[in-house]
């Protein structure tokens, strides 16, 4: 949901920066906070975790952010023609920047993100290869497009959750074990409940294009029933874990999506989307105190980047024009 304003005068530096938001960078502030969830579990529940140093946290922050980015560039060049449809992710489709460019624009991420993070570890080469093939090749790409099917999206948001979850913990407790899989139980389902209901908004245009997401496949209704119950196992899985965070930020977010269930409305869904990870991140400022500086920086810029280059507000946590 954007809101239209009166566009600003757009200037050189705006026209540059659609090559950092063509990486959708407020879609890093989910993975940002799953990975530190992970990693704040580790803190808490290993027996052998230890801290980071400041700049190789640094630079690893920095690496699993370009994947990030590369992840979801990828997915916005495949899609571009959908995204058009379904009136959102405009850079690419609207052709500000040509799909060929982008795709240029891509190779030279990865091969960036390949040299230096070969340079630090060859596990967290595996590790980055691993979430840019499983997020972005067979999410996206044929014949894979598994977020294309009903299934695959679920696997897909099932091994996503699991794998930036484990990513954060084994950063700080390489010798994990069942352990890092149980923690990571309650988080994994708020996860795909959250995934589920993002199909919602776009069914119509994904409907049109032939894609059987699980709202497609399902209709909203279902779609809106399962994300209710994976909340429930969610806060379940909180209590025999004992993990305030995911069992507090949950039972917050408890209220949207009883309102969702009653109206049903697409609105309502959009609530849940935005609140239900936002009340994880807000838990996340409060252990990690840099993570709220960088989410404050990169909110505002992206604020001032989109109004004064396409006359809208984005981000907002508005679900229908005031």
């Amino acid at each position: 949901m954007v809101v239209s304003l009166a566009p600003m005068k757009k200037s050189r530096i705006l026209i540059l920066l659609d090559y950092l938001f063509v990486l959708r960078p407020t879609l890093f502030f989910p993975g940002w906070t799953i990975a530190l969830v992970g990693a704040y579990a580790a803190m808490r529940f290993s027996e052998t975790w230890k801290p980071l140093g400041f700049w190789y946290g640094l630079v690893v922050f920095t690496l699993y952010t370009m994947t990030m980015g590369a992840v979801y560039l990828i997915n916005n060049i495949i899609d571009r023609h959908n995204d058009a449809t379904n009136n959102k992710v405009f850079l690419i489709s609207d052709e500000y920047i040509p799909p060929k460019r982008a795709m240029l624009y891509l190779a030279v991420i990865l091969i960036v993100v390949s040299i230096l993070t070969l340079l630090v570890s060859v596990k967290l080469f595996l590790w980055f290869f691993a979430m840019f093939f499983f997020m972005g090749i067979t999410y996206s790409v044929r014949p894979f497009s598994l977020k294309d099917r009903p299934i695959g999206g679920v696997v897909t948001s099932v091994a996503s959750g699991f794998g930036l979850f484990g990513f954060g913990w084994y950063l700080y407790a390489p010798l994990g074990g069942i352990a890092v899989w149980w923690h990571s139980l309650p988080y994994v389902l708020a996860w795909v409940s959250i995934s589920m209901l993002t199909t919602i908004p776009d069914s119509y245009g994904d409907a049109l294009d032939s894609k059987e997401t699980i709202a497609v496949a399902l209709g909203h209704h279902k779609t809106q029933d399962y994300a209710f119950i994976l909340l429930m196992a969610a806060l379940i899985f909180s209590v025999m874990t004992w993990d305030w965070v995911i069992g507090v930020t949950g039972l917050l977010a408890f209220p949207l999506y009883t309102l969702m269930w009653r109206s049903r409305s697409v609105q309502s869904t959009l609530r849940v989307i935005r609140y239900g990870i936002s009340f994880l991140s807000f838990a996340m400022f409060i252990v990690f105190p840099a993570y709220f500086v960088a989410c404050f920086l990169l909110f505002f810029l992206a604020r001032w980047y989109y109004r004064g280059r396409f006359g809208i507000l984005y981000p907002t946590w508005r679900t229908k024009p005031e």
